[in-house]
């Protein structure tokens, strides 16, 4: 009897940034394919949607995290974070690892550039390709994906001077004419982490990174004791971010390097003191593409 399984990625089916990279960190890391047997698909809206639909559903899942072209991408970090309203160290999911990968655009419509108004895409496209969005004097309209707004151009019709950006894959899935490829400015990369329950392996790698999600201590300095330790002990910090959650308060998001190593354990056990609530994600390693 083949065994179920459960993937969430950022939907349309197959035609995501987010299903690209879900299939790819898959394939690197030994989790089940997207179009293996026995796979129930379910599909978010929106990067926000991703964890919850972990959490209810369970199994494996990719998920956006941060582009070399606008930075980290907010909401799903901001999904991390909110996690602690819900979960705490028993938290039933994990990133199992990450990757590191160019993506390449495409500019997708019904008809020729000349007769584009519009083009549409996730925010985050529109800042890998703003200068030659720019050069085209189109307005631009916000999609929840990119394989979302190629489905929206595809169902407004030819006349409707719309255009989409968006991977290879959403243009085949919606019939749409390709008027340009590698329409970014500079190469894009984003960095997708995979999901998994907490049951599932993590394969060892020399590099390995962890994520913590906390809340701090109501104490003058409070950040600023957290973050000390791992300065102290040499761990390197690769990205902080922080979400308002009430009356000044405040709940954060770290991301360090090193992680397994004796130096990261002293730094995690000291700076956990200064912590009221906190999920930790890692040791997971982040491999480039």
């Amino acid at each position: 009897m083949t065994q179920r399984s459960n993937i969430t990625y950022l939907g349309p089916e197959g035609c995501t940034f987010s299903a690209i990279a879900y299939d790819r960190l898959a394939k690197m890391y030994g989790a089940p394919d997207s179009a293996s047997a026995g796979v129930s698909l379910h599909l978010a809206e929106s990067n926000e949607e991703i964890l919850p639909l972990l959490l209810e559903h369970g199994g494996f899942g990719s998920i956006a995290v941060e582009t070399h072209a606008q930075g980290r991408v907010d909401t799903p970090i901001n999904s991390f974070i909110e996690l602690l309203r819900s979960c705490d160290q028993s938290c039933p999911i994990q990133v199992i690892g990450g990757v590191e990968m160019g993506i390449s655009f495409v500019l997708m419509a019904h008809s020729n550039a000349s007769n584009i108004r519009t083009v549409v895409a996730h925010p985050k496209a529109f800042g890998a390709c703003a200068k030659n969005l720019k050069k085209m004097g189109v307005n631009l309209m916000e999609s929840p994906s990119n394989g979302k707004a190629a489905e929206t151009v595809s169902q407004a019709g030819p006349d409707s001077g719309l255009a989409a950006l968006g991977p290879v894959q959403a243009a085949e899935k919606f019939g749409l004419k390709i008027l340009a490829r590698g329409f970014e400015d500079l190469p894009a990369r984003t960095t997708f982490f995979l999901m998994g329950p907490r049951s599932f392996k993590i394969p060892a790698r020399p590099s390995m990174s962890c994520m913590t999600v906390f809340r701090t201590k109501d104490q003058p300095g409070a950040l600023v004791k957290v973050l000390l330790p791992y300065s102290e002990e040499g761990v390197n910090l690769r990205y902080i971010h922080s979400l308002h959650y009430s009356d000044g308060v405040y709940d954060f998001a770290i991301i360090t390097e090193d992680a397994g190593s004796e130096a990261h354990v002293k730094a995690t056990a000291r700076a956990s003191e200064h912590m009221n609530r906190w999920i930790r994600f890692g040791p997971f390693p982040i491999e480039a593409v």
